[in-house]
């Protein structure tokens, strides 16, 4: 008998490992300092850029980056410079992006783009230029991370000590939540602007169960990420279930499987 490998599957698989690579060292520092509404914004607000870019006849992915990349410097600058409270801050980015990029799809003619697969996720749609392009991100991202992993960890930790230290925070904040946005458009490839936070999350709170070292926790982020991937999408494959929202479902049970192991674990002995 000859087992065959669908190229189809090969893709979609290579895709999610590549992704989860990004994920796990950008959902890291999400866990870490609390940033998933952030992310959130960031990540549905790049929903403006595909309407935009759909409008213009751009690739909807360029308008994703640009609207992402946007967002997160409008973020940066309102957190030093505005009084308004940050949640509310996030949430008119998140909801004004998504608005716009629904009034600019639905008023352009011929309707070329699928909501759907940007909202929550299809491998189908993955071309080989997005997999070099999640490449180019991981090898980045590893690089950066690799020279700068304790400024990071210093401005994750405790911002105002590292200022006093002489470490440009505001910089570092600024090249973080860069980080990010690329990485929730690559992550929206997969799993969808929709779900895109507990990607981010949820694989970075169970490594945080078995480390609180920055780097160990990345590292088993990147891993867990991978795993939840790969099942999601053996799942998807064989039930014919969404991809993303397997993938998501995978990430969420293993996440509630390590709260229910860590009670366990602390429960006093009878």
């Amino acid at each position: 008998m000859t087992l065959t490998f669908p190229p189809l599957l090969f893709e979609a698989l290579l895709a999610a490992l590549l992704v989860s690579v990004a994920g796990g060292l950008s959902g890291t520092f999400v866990v870490v300092r609390g940033m998933g509404l952030l992310a959130g914004a960031i990540a549905h607000a790049a929903l403006g850029g595909i309407g935009v870019a759909h409008a213009l006849g751009r690739d909807p992915l360029h308008g994703a980056l640009v609207a992402a990349l946007l967002t997160a410097f409008c973020i940066w600058w309102l957190r030093r410079h505005a009084a308004e409270a940050e949640d509310i801050m996030l949430s008119a980015l998140w909801s004004t992006g998504m608005a716009i990029g629904v009034i600019a799809v639905a008023s352009t003619p011929g309707y070329g783009v699928d909501l759907a697969d940007y909202l929550f996720g299809s491998l189908l749609t993955v071309s080989t230029a997005d997999l070099w392009l999640m490449a180019v991100v991981d090898l980045l991202l590893l690089l950066l991370f690799a020279t700068h992993l304790r400024e990071f960890a210093a401005i994750s930790f405790d911002p105002e000590f590292a200022e006093l230290r002489g470490l440009p925070v505001a910089r570092l904040e600024l090249l973080l939540l860069v980080v990010l946005a690329l990485t929730a458009v690559l992550l929206a490839r997969v799993v969808g602007l929709v779900l895109v936070v507990a990607l981010l999350a949820l694989p970075a709170a169970i490594a945080r169960r078995f480390t609180d070292r920055l780097l160990s926790m990345a590292v088993l982020a990147c891993l867990i990420a991978g795993l939840c991937t790969t099942l999601g999408i053996g799942l998807s494959w064989q039930f014919d279930w969404p991809s993303g929202a397997s993938i998501v479902i995978v990430a969420a049970t293993l996440y509630l499987l390590g709260l229910a192991l860590a009670r366990l674990r602390s429960a006093p002995n009878p």
